[in-house]
């Protein structure tokens, strides 16, 4: 599974790259967010350079597009900011866009909506019995920002030996790590 996410900042002259990137990287799935140029004529552009590709579903979820070639798609849970994909009834794929910093509320909006969503996704490993988990996205935020590294939050730990653990306790209290 190749993965590529990008926030096309409302570029309608995007599509272009996107073939190239799409082609040159054997894409699986694509997430985009502010994406404002046309999916369908992206598919078809696609689709005549022998690239087949569909748009998954997001209903509920304007902030993302997602696309892909990959068989055995499920939507999961929707959401103004998240829009959860499921592969083979097995691997969760989870693209965010959260909310912007220009936003005056946008830290404790962030945390609210990162809860639902951690929520989300707990409950989807727990009914498929998986751990295969791909969160991506713009968090609008920094690599160490609390959103992204916070116990309460991502906790998207950056050490690959320390996720090999799956969770730690922060103040006494376990916490699992994605």
């Amino acid at each position: 599974m190749r993965v590529l996410f990008w926030n096309t900042h409302k570029n309608k002259s995007i599509n272009t790259v996107l073939i190239n990137l799409i082609k040159e990287n054997e894409i699986t799935f694509i997430a985009l967010a502010e994406y404002t140029a046309s999916v369908d004529e992206l598919l078809q552009s696609l689709k005549q350079q022998g690239i087949l590709m569909e748009k998954y579903v997001s209903i509920g979820c304007d902030r993302v597009t997602v696309l892909g070639s990959a068989d055995k798609i499920e939507p999961g849970p929707q959401s103004a900011h998240s829009s959860i994909q499921i592969w083979n009834n097995r691997t969760i794929l989870c693209c965010v866009h959260l909310q912007s910093k220009a936003d005056p509320d946008h830290e404790e909006r962030r945390k609210i909506t990162i809860g639902h969503i951690i929520k989300e996704i707990r409950d989807l490993e727990t009914e498929l019995n998986t751990e295969e988990t791909v969160i991506v996205g713009d968090f609008n935020a920094n690599p160490y920002d609390t959103a992204c590294v916070g116990a309460r939050n991502m906790h998207g730990i950056p050490i690959y030996e320390e996720t090999k653990r799956k969770s730690r306790v922060v103040a006494e209290e376990e916490f699992f790590m994605f």
